[in-house]
């Protein structure tokens, strides 16, 4: 079981082909995969389960529920033979196979027939002859036929490579016939070099319920289209991944070599490697389980000996059937496109080693995209990827704009930390953003009362107290239809990081696709994961920060996480220094107090100090009743700066006004 684990682990992306298989539909939020569970089947409209695919695991986050597992209970809970999926995706040997030398010996492609397959029925290993003259006709209906048209595909090109499964068949394989009566037509036989039967692709033709595609059983799944190769004369080969894509290329460019994978979790075997020429191009499916399969079987064959090159489809194109169906079929349009992928392809060999080139072309790819967006709709240039906080002055700290990562704002007690981030999320939501915060301390009626205030200008006592008289009832009954209590979503019960995932899903849900900023208030009062309950404070809040960055980063969104300090005598500089020039102020060492949060600017793409402001800050500032001034220092910025040209902090003074929740710049005169 543990070998069987392993290996299962070593295929990344399987669980999206046992979710395939029995039809049940995911989607992508973020970088995640997300779909209904498949224990309490709950999460249809607004996916509530996360599917990884590096572990092939799925966890559940509906209240009621919770489960979690590996592809077995996956596959129990929505009727799939779990031994049967595991054989088709070459996880497991079929026990029931004798040796290769002996199944397969002496059987020729001219023959179309295999002698040696032994089932558990015969107990003198009497052998059952597998015919293909026998199961299926070269001649096709037209519901086979208009299959292949549908796919674009014409049927007379592939008439070679495909066959159609007869509808009455002999007692040994009497289950066709259910096949034949369900769809399941459309055969595609693998041969290997030798021209011996390796496998046998049964497509159904009617897109109904169940499989795309069943294997004829007592077959291992293999590589489609290697007898192909032994009469050759191009010193290359196109690897596409399934049996439509590998009829596609056959159709469309009928002077290049194809052969196709059955599935993402394939390994090509050793007579396989053995066969391919020297280079192979690989133009598996644009999804992450085929970009998985790419970077595993580039490094296999590589390691072989081969120079690998990689096809990459144009953005939204999943295949090659995808692409010959984007141009409805004109095969010379989508020869062109082709044509132009293998060139991109050799001019950028694979290598073991991954180079800046590499990076680039990712890199090229995206910028190329965005500019002919840009065009299509008259700019000269794209918006730029981060978006307004709709504070000016708030964006040059933030050099530009906010985008995907996690941000921390730290502070003493009482500065004013809460205050700061709901107005920050009340101007968010003031420009069609949407904010979710995290109160871990305040309740969700205490932070609405604080926004109808600034709101209604009604004192907020009066409301927290319920004193307020007919004239300022109204008021409030008027400010509650503001659009921004549309776009602020407000969770208090979230204490782990797992309850924190759940409810940013859940909530990603409900803005479907519109950007969304979340706060997290505070880091302290996040229970640490049960394996260091009992560790150092600060290796728990290290732990929480960087688990709370894979979440901005899974679910591509601006993650504030709220930390509190203590101590407000950290100060630069040496002893010392401080005697040569007594009449300097040091300014405080803001690194240290950031620290002082529990070492979690490893993990920040850039982290914000508020501090009250000095008297030489302020310049002659008079405050007035209901203004709260905030020092927001610069600590830390991945990439920008954190200090002027005299190494000083970055810093601006904001002006919180208690009265209207605005935030402004003060500017000293």
């Amino acid at each position: 079981m543990e070998i069987l684990n392993e290996k299962i682990q070593s295929s990344p992306g399987l669980i999206l082909k046992l979710l395939d298989r029995a039809g049940w539909s995911y989607k992508k939020i973020g970088n995640v995969y997300m779909g209904a569970c498949p224990v309490c089947k709950n999460g249809t409209r607004s996916p509530n389960t996360k599917f990884n695919l590096d572990t092939n695991s799925f966890k559940c986050f509906n209240d009621n529920c919770g489960a979690s597992g590996g592809l077995k209970e996956v596959a129990e809970n929505l009727g799939i033979d779990f031994r049967e999926f595991l054989i088709d995706e070459r996880i497991i040997e079929d026990k029931k196979l004798p040796e290769r030398d002996k199944q397969y010996q002496d059987f020729k492609r001219d023959k179309m027939q295999n002698k040696g397959i032994i089932t558990n029925e015969e107990k003198k290993e009497r052998k059952i002859e597998i015919d293909l003259e026998k199961i299926s006709t070269a001649v096709l209906d037209e519901e086979v036929k208009n299959y292949l048209l549908s796919r674009y595909i014409d049927p007379d090109a592939v008439k070679s490579y495909v066959r159609m499964v007869r509808p009455e068949q002999d007692k040994s394989f009497s289950y066709l016939e259910n096949y034949f009566k369900e769809g399941y037509k459309l055969l595609i036989p693998a041969f290997d070099h030798e021209g011996n039967l390796k496998s046998v692709k049964i497509r159904n033709v009617r897109n109904g319920e169940g499989p795309k595609v069943k294997n004829l059983k007592g077959l291992k799944q293999s590589a489609i289209g290697i007898d192909g190769l032994k009469e050759s004369i191009n010193d290359y080969v196109i690897v596409v991944e399934g049996e439509i894509d590998y009829l596609t290329g056959i159709y469309l460019s009928p002077g290049d070599d194809f052969i196709a994978i059955p599935s993402s979790t394939y390994t090509f075997t050793t007579e396989e490697k053995e066969t391919l020429p020297e280079k192979v191009v690989l133009l598996l499916d644009n999804d992450e389980a085929g970009k998985s399969a790419t970077e595993r079987i580039a490094t296999d064959l590589k390691k072989e000996g081969k120079k690998v090159y990689i096809g990459q489809y144009p953005e939204g194109i999943k295949d090659l059937n995808e692409l010959l169906a984007r141009y409805e079929g004109n095969t010379d349009k989508a020869l062109e496109e082709l044509q132009e992928i293998l060139f991109m392809a050799y001019q950028n060999p694979f290598t073991l080693t991954k180079t800046l080139k590499e990076t680039g072309k990712s890199l090229i790819k995206r910028l190329r995209n965005r500019v002919e967006e840009a065009e299509k709709e008259g700019r000269e240039r794209p918006d730029p990827l981060a978006f307004k906080t709709g504070l000016n002055f708030l964006d040059e700290l933030l050099d530009g704009g906010l985008r995907r990562g996690l941000y921390a704002i730290a502070g003493q007690p009482a500065i004013g930390k809460t205050s700061f981030i709901l107005a920050l999320a009340k101007h968010l939501a003031e420009n069609g953003n949407n904010a979710l915060i995290f109160s871990l301390e305040m309740t969700d009626e205490d932070l609405l009362i604080q926004l109808l205030s600034w709101l209604t200008g009604v004192n907020k006592r009066r409301i927290l107290d319920e004193t307020v008289n007919r004239f300022e009832l109204e008021e409030i009954e008027e400010a509650m239809g503001s659009s921004i209590f549309d776009h602020i979503f407000i969770d208090t019960e979230s204490r782990t990081i797992e309850d924190i995932e759940k409810k940013v899903i859940d909530t990603l849900n409900d803005v479907e696709g519109s950007r969304l900023v979340v706060f997290v208030d505070y880091l302290q009062q996040i229970k640490p994961s049960k394996e260091l309950l009992k560790s150092d404070y600060r290796l728990q809040m290290k732990d929480i920060s960087y688990k709370l960055k894979e979440i901005a980063n899974r679910y591509n969104l601006p993650l504030f996480v709220i930390s509190s300090t203590q101590r407000d005598g950290y100060n630069s500089g040496s002893n010392k220094d401080k005697q040569s020039n007594k009449k300097e102020k040091s300014e405080p060492n803001y690194i240290a107090m950031f620290k002082e949060s529990g070492d979690i600017e490893y993990s920040l793409y850039a982290g914000y100090y508020l501090d009250y402001p000095s008297k030489e800050d302020m310049g002659g500032f008079i405050k007035s009743e209901g203004e709260l001034p905030i020092k927001i220092v610069k600590v830390k910025s991945r990439f920008g700066s954190v200090r002027d040209k005299d190494h000083k902090h970055i810093y601006k003074i904001a002006i919180l006004d208690f009265k209207s929740g605005e935030l402004q710049e003060y500017m000293p005169i």
